[in-house]
């Protein structure tokens, strides 16, 4: 019978007992403005949260690429949300439906590709903010009616607000870094204003 290494008779080491639930994704167990400590369950209630406007934002990406669905898009927002283009707000449900149907006229056809995100709620778990990246390509159409290809990119800083049970944005302000011509690119093509032009389609 061969030798046994006395080493091979050494007790296995003990594996450290961990929670049925890893809490690796879990928010932090600090509440946002507060000192005290956040429950398992609403560290679970955060990451829902979290997830709802995650989808909230995509939902939104799709209804501006589905020809800015007026209906879709006015009923993401809150009735007095606000929607800020080119440093123009625009309030209200109805006035959003409005600008949708103006814009669809200048942007025929877009492609919003908008991620990461950084998502927080406040304390209360009834509003929070998000930052989210994007990437544009578009046609944009001129007053005589010829189309382009454009490309921009940017950042949206977003706040929402939690109304029974549900997420919806109070409001959206896009910051373009550069609106350029696909063909040009964006260096000879420099930045575009008006891209959000508040008069197309009147």
């Amino acid at each position: 019978m061969p030798r046994i290494p006395g080493s091979a008779l050494r007790a296995a080491p003990k594996h450290e007992e961990h929670s049925s639930i890893n809490d690796t994704f879990l928010p932090k167990a600090v509440n946002m403005g507060s000192t005290e400590p956040l429950t398992l369950e609403q560290r679970v209630t955060r990451l829902e949260d979290m997830e709802a406007i995650k989808k909230l934002k995509a939902r939104y990406a799709e209804f501006l690429d589905a020809g800015y669905d007026p209906e879709g898009i006015a009923g993401l927002f809150a009735e007095d949300g606000r929607w800020i283009i080119e440093g123009v707000t625009i309030t209200g449900t109805e006035a959003i439906k409005e600008q949708c149907r103006r814009l669809v006229h200048g942007q025929p056809w877009s492609c919003h590709n908008i991620t990461p995100s950084i998502i927080e709620i406040d304390p209360d778990g009834t509003r929070a903010t998000g930052s989210f990246y994007m990437l544009t390509f578009l046609t944009l159409r001129d007053t005589q009616g010829k189309d382009g290809a454009f490309f921009l990119p940017g950042i949206f800083r977003d706040t929402f607000i939690k109304k029974n049970g549900r997420w919806y944005i109070q409001e959206v302000e896009a910051h373009v870094r550069q609106a350029a011509p696909w063909t040009e690119g964006w260096v000879k093509g420099g930045f575009a204003q008006g891209f959000f032009d508040l008069k197309n389609g009147e």
